[in-house]
């Protein structure tokens, strides 16, 4: 089990450092959360990234993501097909296959 409190803590710090990285840092807590399964903190997080990047391939992939796991994977399905269809070459094709 990871030491997540301390690293939503850093995350934190990380904001202050530079207020520049907050879609970064509003991903990875989003993927803590998904590994505590707080999907509902997930989504806040990718909210906010999503409002400050709102074609971010990574927010999309984590949303996608969380809403495959949250038991939608018809749904998570057409998302990943949206994102090979932007970003062919990226990636995204495992995560359709799993979603299928």
């Amino acid at each position: 089990v990871g030491d997540y409190d301390n690293a939503l803590r850093s995350f934190e710090e990380m904001l202050r450092v530079d207020p520049t990285a907050r879609v970064l840092v509003y991903c990875n807590r989003a993927r803590i959360f998904i590994y505590r399964q707080r999907y509902g903190d997930a989504f806040a997080e990718l909210e906010k990234a999503s409002l400050l990047e709102p074609n971010h391939p990574i927010v999309k992939l984590l949303y996608a993501f969380t809403i495959f796991i949250t038991d939608d994977p018809a749904r998570a399905a057409g998302l990943f097909r949206d994102l090979i269809n932007h970003y062919p070459g990226e990636g995204f094709r495992p995560f359709l296959a799993m979603c299928l």
